[in-house]
């Protein structure tokens, strides 16, 4: 209501200026003038003002006119402003509709717009904080191909010195460990880096009493001496036995995380079964590297719950050269990490690292492989098993020929 008032004010004081003016320049005869510019002016302000100011120009008109010439001019109000006016006021009517309804789109695009751009800003920060966890460091497969391949490649005579150090530049470039220091079962240093302060005696005893307890990931938060220069504690462990522990003593806080310690835990309880620890013999007629890699596999899986499985792959019949062509093809597909034997009539892989149904997948891969690059009839004569590395252990199928 009070906008419709504004309106009627603001139209009647324009209204007078214009009579004014006109009546100014043309005294009585602007009653007479063509085209008639005081009725151009109330269309225009009527389309854009509306009903208020078509009430206004008549009245203001009807007011002026009387004052000049002492009565209405009824014809020109009736035939000419008030025929003009509706019309006016009527396309008034739907301007302004169709000015609401594209305001209201546009309103409504630009809110989806904001709503979008909160969606994309919220991707784009989780994209980000998933880029820093997961691929701005390697693929924990690649960073233990790589950690083989560079130890079988190295020719360096003091070895485990050789393994910490590489273990050093892991931990700095993919998991922002900024210090860290390796102790042994007896809390004898055996590697530090040059930033790390050796931690006080307490705190300590008294995370390696808590490690030989619950042999598991041990955090600041978990220890109840309160003293600084202590994150986390990795342990190693074998046969149920604390062999030794990785304290980490300074860390990025972006990359202090359960899931980034515990793929360090791997890390390193790969470098210590792989490398470091005596040999242990499964599979006699295997290497040391086969052996070595279920060794390390049974530790991560006692230890961290993660599987492997072995696939056990027996000959049914087929001719000693046909079995070593087939090894020698699976041996070829074979991935750096996993490992691969034979042993007169059987083939034994060692899938690291990989779950139940990863490794039937693979199973069926290689009996299609073997299919197409081979006569059919050659399945008819091998057998293929999935061996838990439990059973390994229990003598189960550590036989040699």
């Amino acid at each position: 209501m009070i906008k419709h008032i504004l309106n009627f004010i603001d139209s009647a004081v324009f209204y007078s200026a214009v009579l004014f003016l006109l009546y100014t320049t043309f005294k009585q005869d602007f009653v007479n003038i063509k085209p008639n510019l005081y009725l151009l002016f109330y269309t225009f302000l009527i389309l854009y003002k509306g009903l208020p100011s078509a009430v206004s120009g008549v009245v203001v008109y009807s007011f002026f006119y009387y004052y000049i010439f002492g009565n209405l001019p009824l014809t020109s109000l009736l035939y000419e402003y008030l025929t003009f006016g509706l019309v006016s006021v009527f396309f008034h009517f739907l301007f302004s509709n169709r000015l609401n309804y594209q305001k209201e789109r546009a309103d409504l695009l630009a809110d989806k717009l904001n709503e979008v751009l909160r969606e994309f800003y919220i991707l784009k920060v989780s994209y980000e904080q998933v880029a820093k966890k997961y691929v701005l460091h390697m693929p924990l497969r690649d960073i233990l191909q790589s950690i083989s391949k560079d130890i079988l490649n190295s020719s360096t005579v003091n070895r485990r010195d050789y393994l910490f150090d590489r273990l050093r530049d892991i931990l700095f470039d993919e998991f922002s460990v900024k210090s860290f220091a390796i102790y042994d079962a007896e809390q004898n240093l055996l590697f530090k880096t040059e930033k790390y302060e050796e931690i006080d005696d307490v705190l300590l005893n008294e995370v390696f009493n808590r490690l030989k307890t619950v042999p598991s990931i041990v955090k600041a938060a978990d220890v109840k001496v309160e003293k600084e220069g202590f994150l986390a504690a990795i342990p190693v462990i074998r046969d149920k036995d604390l062999e030794m522990v990785l304290v980490i003593q300074r860390m990025d806080f972006k990359a202090y995380n359960l899931e980034n310690l515990q793929l360090i835990a791997i890390v390193l309880s790969y470098i210590y079964h792989m490398f470091i620890e005596d040999k242990y013999v499964y599979f006699t007629e295997c290497t040391p590297d086969f052996n070595g890699s279920i060794k390390a596999a049974m530790e991560l899986m006692k230890s961290l719950g993660i599987k492997s499985y072995l696939v056990y792959i027996e000959n049914k019949g087929l001719t000693k050269e046909v079995f070593e062509d087939i090894y020698e093809y699976i041996s070829r597909r074979t991935r750096t990490l996993d490992k691969i034997c034979i042993d007169k009539d059987k083939i034994m892989v060692l899938l690291f690292l990989t779950e139940l149904a990863g490794t039937e997948r693979y199973i069926e891969k290689i009996r299609s492989d073997i299919e197409k690059n081979f006569v059919p009839q050659v399945l008819e004569h091998l057998s293929f098993k999935i061996v838990p590395l439990t059973f390994v252990e229990e003598k189960s199928y550590a036989v040699s020929g």
